[in-house]
C-alpha cells in the first residue's frame, strides 16, 4: 500500500510517500516515478552499520529496527522500516502496523512549507515519541506487577497459588521482551540521526539541527530509563521466583509434617498389632481405647508444637 503526502501528489512529486508492506508492484510504481532503485526488506534487515547507513547517487539510505504490531498475534514485534532522503523528499518502507504513519501522514498533509528533511524530522520525533509511549506503558504495567507481588493486600499476593506466579512470572518476561525491542528501536533511532546530521548537514536548516540535537537528548534519556526498567524486569523475575520457591518450600515443610505427625501412631499401632501375650494391656478391657486415645495424643502433640513454632 502507498500513501503519499501531499495526498492530491503523485510518486514524482510526493515530499512524503509512505510504502506499507509494499509488493513488487507499489516498488516498481515508485522506483519509475522516482527514478532509482529502492532497497528491499532483506536489504533492511541488514545489521552492519554500512547498510543501514549509507549514501548514493545523491540519497541518503537508512534502515532502523522499529516496534510495530503484528495484527494477527496481537503483539509488538520489531520490523524494519526503511529511508530514503534527499532535499526534495522522504520515502519510508515499512512492514508491521504503526498508527503514527497513517497520523502523521494526514496532519502533514495541508504543509506547503513541507522538504525531505522537514518531513523526516516530523517523522524521527512521532517515531521517539511512539518509542516513549511504549516505555511509558511498560513503567506502569510494571509497576501494576510490584503492587501486585509485594502488597500483602493486593488480591495476587493473598494467594501464592502455582498457577498465579506462572502468569506473572510470564508477564514479567514478556514485558522484558518488549523493553529489549524498545532498545533496539532507540539505539536504531540515535545511529541515523546521527549519520543524517553529520553526512548531510547542509541540506538541514537550523531549526532542524537544533531539533535534531533535542531528539538526540531525547533518545539518551530513553535510554537511561530503557536502562532503570530492564533493571525492574530482572529485580520482578527474581521476586517471582524467590516465591515460587517459598510456595514450594512451604508444600515440603507440610509434607515434612504430616509425615513426622503420623510416625506415633504407626509405631503405636505397630506395636500393638503383634498381639502378643506379653503385652500389658492385652488382656485390658480399656486396652483398644486406651491405644486410640494415645494415637490422637501422640498426633495432635506435635500439630500443636508446630503450630505453636509458627511452622505452618
Amino acid at each position: 500500500m502507498i500513501t503519499v503526502t501531499p495526498s492530491s501528489a503523485t510518486a514524482a512529486t510526493a515530499v512524503w510517500i509512505d510504502l506499507f508492506a509494499p509488493d513488487d508492484r507499489d516498488r516498481a510504481l515508485v522506483e519509475t516515478g522516482c527514478g532509482f532503485k529502492l532497497p528491499t526488506r532483506a536489504n533492511l534487515q541488514e545489521i552492519e552499520s554500512s547498510s543501514r547507513h549509507y549514501m548514493e547517487q545523491g540519497r541518503v539510505f537508512l534502515s532502523t529496527p522499529f516496534m510495530t504490531r503484528d495484527a494477527d498475534a496481537g503483539v509488538s514485534v520489531l520490523t524494519p522500516v526503511g529511508f530514503v532522503l534527499d532535499r526534495d523528499r522522504v520515502i519510508t518502507q515499512r512492514f508491521g502496523h504503526a498508527d503514527l504513519f497513517t497520523k502523521l501522514s494526514a496532519s502533514l498533509d495541508e504543509r506547503a512549507d513541507l522538504g525531505g528533511p522537514e518531513a523526516f524530522c516530523l517523522i524521527i520525533e512521532a517515531m521517539i515519541d511512539h518509542a516513549a509511549d511504549h516505555m511509558e506503558g511498560i513503567g506502569g504495567e510494571l509497576d501494576q506487577i510490584s503492587r501486585g507481588i509485594f502488597h500483602k493486600s493486593a488480591p495476587a499476593r493473598k494467594t501464592s497459588a502455582e498457577t498465579s506466579l506462572e502468569a506473572t512470572l510470564s508477564k514479567v518476561g514478556y514485558l522484558g521482551e518488549r523493553i529489549g525491542q524498545v532498545r533496539g528501536a532507540v539505539l536504531g533511532l540515535g545511529r541515523i540521526i546521527s549519520y543524517v546530521a553529520e553526512t548531510v548537514r547542509d541540506w538541514l536548516s537550523e531549526d532542524q539541527i537544533a531539533r535534531f540535537t533535542v531528539a538526540r537528548q531525547d533518545l539518551s534519556s530513553l535510554a537511561d530509563y530503557e536502562s532503570h526498567l530492564a533493571n525492574k524486569v530482572q529485580f520482578l523475575l527474581d521476586a517471582v521466583l524467590g516465591f515460587i520457591n517459598i510456595d514450594q518450600n512451604n508444600v515440603v515443610k507440610i509434607l515434612t509434617i504430616v509425615s513426622v505427625v503420623g510416625v506415633p501412631p504407626v509405631l503405636i499401632a505397630g506395636i500393638y498389632g503383634m498381639n502378643f501375650k506379653g503385652i500389658p494391656e492385652y488382656d485390658w478391657k480399656y486396652g483398644y481405647a486406651y491405644a486410640l486415645a494415645l494415637m490422637l495424643v501422640t498426633t495432635v502433640a506435635p500439630l500443636a508444637w508446630f503450630r505453636w513454632k509458627k511452622w505452618f
